[in-house]
């Protein structure tokens, strides 16, 4: 099976490859195919909305750094988020490993439905263990 980048990342490994100098020209074109936003010389502060990626900075540079550390961080939650939701969903996954995935998908997921399955599966360990400290 292959696996195909989200245009986050396959944009920032394109950002990558650039000198420091051209990733703010990157980043207007890539706002102008993305209906993004791209304002590097803002008077109020420089902003940048990229693949819903939000930073600011104070000058282009630091606005281009700023949203590059941005967009990683989102992409290092997602790859998280999605280990989180393998465990959650696999039957062979340790209950301590179990219990870590639910607590990241509580922490860091939006989706309804996936934090309800998380704090099942902790209720479930809960009881689980009560039971066991009872026998």
């Amino acid at each position: 099976m292959t696996l195909h980048p989200t245009p986050l990342a396959a944009f920032l490994a394109r950002l990558d490859t650039l000198a420091p100098e051209d990733r703010a020209d990157a980043m207007a074109n890539e706002a102008l195919e993305t209906d993004g936003s791209f304002f590097p010389t803002s008077k109020s502060q420089p902003r940048a909305t990229l693949h819903g990626v939000c930073a600011h900075g104070t000058d282009t540079d630091d606005l281009v750094t700023n949203w590059i550390a941005a967009a990683r961080k989102i992409l290092h939650r997602d790859a998280m988020l999605e280990a989180a939701t393998r465990a959650l969903y696999d039957a062979d996954t340790l209950n301590d490993a179990l219990a870590e995935a639910c607590h990241a998908i509580l922490r860091h997921s939006t989706e309804a439905s996936l934090r309800m399955a998380a704090q099942s599966e902790l209720d479930r360990l809960a009881r689980d263990a009560a039971a066991r400290t009872a026998a």
